[in-house]
This record gives structure tokens, sequence and C-alpha cells, in this order.
């Protein structure tokens, strides 16, 4: 039987569909994905003290998926 999306649950403890960069990965719009990856770098900056560009948050599809795109950052 296949896995449902809304029960993965990454490395980190987050389950992935409510993970902000798993979600902005899904996101269809362009500008809304920017601004989201945008707020998202400004989070991790406020909370973690890491400069993160827009640009430097990719595409997520969750380390409990089988996919190979992980964000960068938890691989640091």
């Amino acid at each position: 039987m296949g896995r449902n999306m809304d029960e993965i649950i990454g490395y980190c403890g987050l389950n992935c569909c409510t993970c902000p960069i798993y979600v902005a990965t899904r996101e269809k719009d362009e500008d809304k994905r920017r601004r989201m990856r945008a707020d998202i770098a400004e989070e991790i900056r406020k909370h973690y003290g890491v400069e993160y560009k827009p640009e430097d948050i990719n595409d997520c599809d969750g380390c409990g998926s089988e996919s190979d795109r992980l964000f960068a950052g938890s691989n640091n």
C-alpha cells in the first residue's frame, strides 16, 4: 500500500505537509512561491541566525519520500 503524503514525517520530526519549504515546493503560482521562499529565508535568519537568500530555498519533497529533492539546509 502506498504512503499518503500527509503521513510523511521528516527526520527533523516535522510533518512535511505543514513544513513551509515543502508547501512552497508544491505552490503552482511562481510569484507566491517566490514570496513564500523570501518569508522562509527571513524566518531561518531570525530563528537560527543563518543567512539564506530566497533563491537558496530549494525544492524539497521530504526526506521520508522516495525523491532525491531535499532542502539543502537539511544537510547542514
